[in-house]
């Protein structure tokens, strides 16, 4: 327990700590309908173009994203480390078929935006590249 401080507080801090544990461990999504189009915006703090996949599959996009830090740091100078390596997957639901050809990702600063055009499109899985 910190100096001057109650066990009230220090349990306070603990259930802080774990409630950002589980926020970084998913991925939040706004999913916006601009009448002819869905507009997914994600926040990816941390991750590169590379490390970023996204999908479109049977009414659903899914978006996953992987780094492993420990690879391009082997240094041993750390006392403690806890940015080995970070995984994020999450699907999510479209309300309307998307005309999948059209359908276009951006990264920048950390933010994935895909644009979903609406149309009467199949249910055939298609691979997003990120520009």
């Amino acid at each position: 327990m910190a100096r001057g401080s109650s066990p009230f507080e220090e349990v306070e801090r603990l259930f802080d700590r774990m409630g950002e544990m589980n926020r970084g461990s998913g991925l939040a999504v706004d999913l916006e309908d601009t009448g002819d189009a869905f507009v997914l915006t994600a926040d990816l703090p941390g991750f590169d173009r590379e490390d970023i996949d996204v999908e479109l599959r049977e009414g659903s996009l899914r978006i996953s994203a992987s780094r492993d830090e420990s690879a391009s740091h082997e240094d041993e100078s750390y006392i403690h480390r806890e940015r080995t390596k970070r995984s994020i997957n999450r699907s999510v639901s479209l309300p309307e078929p998307v005309d999948k050809e059209e359908t276009t990702a951006t990264f920048k600063n950390g933010v994935l935006t895909v644009q979903l055009p609406k149309s009467r499109a199949s249910e055939d899985a298609t691979s997003i590249d990120i520009e």
